[in-house]
């Protein structure tokens, strides 16, 4: 599962919210206004991320015969 961090940005303007996922790979995710709703998008990213395949991932592609 992603680890996530919600940092207050450097010029006070809100938060961001830090992301590192399950391959090692590293994200920033800019300007929230609030911690709220920096929460409110990791629960939302957490639930995607939970979800069977929200993308297709599989490798299926819409209209393929």
């Amino acid at each position: 599962m992603n680890k996530y961090d919600i940092a207050i940005r450097t010029d006070g303007a809100g938060f961001d919210v830090h992301i590192v996922s399950t391959n090692g790979a590293r994200q920033t995710v800019l300007g929230f206004a609030t911690e709220t709703a920096a929460e409110h998008w990791i629960a939302q990213d957490q639930r995607l991320t939970r979800a069977a395949d929200p993308f297709d991932a599989a490798g299926g592609r819409i209209g393929k015969p």
